[in-house]
């Protein structure tokens, strides 16, 4: 079945409560507030994508996305588009669409940017209409045209994207890590033992909100037990001699996967030398918005891991194209969403299920902790994460 064009577009807030709050270096976060967009074909088919900009850490607001959609809204309003004619209005990157004609299985064709077509940088907009979205709403209009396109080929988001990265078969289940959201370190350490008799095996502990994070992050990795690894999210919390004491003694505390995000003012050289005085994994994460303002830390060998939220960056399609970028360099890639519902959820599950290489697990921000109605399908989207066991998630395909 081809595309048909899209005639409309419906916009609708999201609010549900973080329970409990979610606690970082920047601000505690009670409430959560999202957009959701559905575009509209003219067939009838319907595609869903989430707009959730993580507000609390600066950049881009939720007027702002709000302001982005209605202009988008506006133009389908105006005339219908097709939807390749969308993407390029949008600014949206062609290299990790499957091509006309590609197969529907077994090998792929090679996406343009490992042909040497020059990739699209996602630092900057591209496309007539691109400078009227943020990078959130532009996520969210990419994961709609992605799951139009999936339903009309009866396939799953994540075999699309596959298709076009080369990654592995998409069904396979994708680990899952665990957010711990206590405040008091008894209460954190319950959390983890819950966690770890639930069969997750990834933890994560947002640090820099207090003075004893030694303490909570010891306290987790006894609880948790042999074999768990502890993943540190400071949201850029630190100077650089605060980040290297916490660091060198956490690090023979506790396993340590990485930390996220540790220098208040981060530059490639500061990170790098982190790295090695403290011998803790760095991972970016705030610190770029796209393949410009990547490649310096690439190029110092100042970080191990890019963490990819399409809300941050953009969409689905730009986030593979870094994971691409990333692995050429060495670097792994980390999934997450940017605490969303079930629809900005599955859509992570589905570009982790795509990457070639077995990922990190994928952070989806404390899905334990929102409520059912957020974690519910919505309508005119069909739901396309499942859990596989704890611990685990796999994709399905649209329907």
């Amino acid at each position: 079945m081809g595309e048909a064009s899209i005639e409309g577009a419906e916009i609708a807030p999201l609010r549900f409560t973080l329970k409990p709050p979610l606690m970082t270096s920047r601000r505690t976060v009670a409430v959560r507030e999202t957009l959701i967009l559905r575009l509209f074909d003219r067939d009838g088919v319907v595609g869903a994508g989430e707009a959730a900009p993580a507000y609390w850490l600066g950049g881009e607001t939720l007027g702002q996305t709000r302001a982005s959609l209605r202009k988008l809204a506006a133009r389908l309003a105006a005339q219908a588009i097709t939807p390749a004619e969308l993407r390029r209005w949008a600014g949206l990157n062609e290299a990790f669409e499957p091509a006309p004609g590609a197969r529907q299985g077994g090998e792929s064709q090679a996406p343009a940017a490992r042909r040497g077509a020059g990739a699209a940088d996602a630092d900057r907009p591209h496309g007539t209409g691109a400078a009227a979205l943020s990078p959130a709403a532009r996520s969210a209009l990419d994961c709609a045209l992605l799951e139009l396109r999936a339903k009309r080929a009866g396939r799953s988001v994540a075999e699309l994207l596959a298709q076009a990265v080369g990654g592995a078969e998409p069904a396979r289940p994708v680990r899952v890590a665990a957010l711990l959201t206590a405040d008091s370190t008894r209460a954190l350490a319950a959390q983890a033992r819950a966690a770890a008799r639930a069969g997750f095996r990834t933890l994560k502990l947002k640090i820099g909100a207090g003075a004893n994070d030694l303490e909570r992050a010891r306290a987790v990795a006894e609880a948790a037990g042999p074999g768990a690894a502890l993943r540190l999210d400071a949201n850029r919390a630190f100077d650089f001699e605060r980040a290297l004491e916490l660091l060198s003694a956490l690090a023979g505390a506790a396993p340590i996967e990485f930390v996220e995000e540790p220098l208040a003012r981060p530059s490639p050289a500061q990170l790098k030398r982190l790295r090695a005085l403290s011998g803790v994994r760095v991972a970016l994460d705030e610190s770029f918005a796209g393949r410009a303002s990547l490649e310096p830390y690439l190029g110092a060998g100042a970080a191990d891991v890019i963490v990819l939220k399409a809300a941050r960056l953009g969409g689905l399609s730009r986030c593979a194209e870094l994971a691409a970028l990333a692995a050429r360099a060495g670097l792994a890639p980390c999934v997450t969403d940017s605490i969303e519902s079930a629809l900005g959820m599955s859509a992570a599950v589905h570009l982790a299920a795509a990457l070639p290489n077995p990922t990190l697990a994928v952070g989806l921000g404390g899905a334990r902790y929102i409520s059912a109605r957020a974690l519910a399908p919505f309508p005119g989207f069909s739901p396309s994460l499942r859990a596989a066991g704890a611990g685990f998630a796999v994709c399905a395909r649209s329907r």
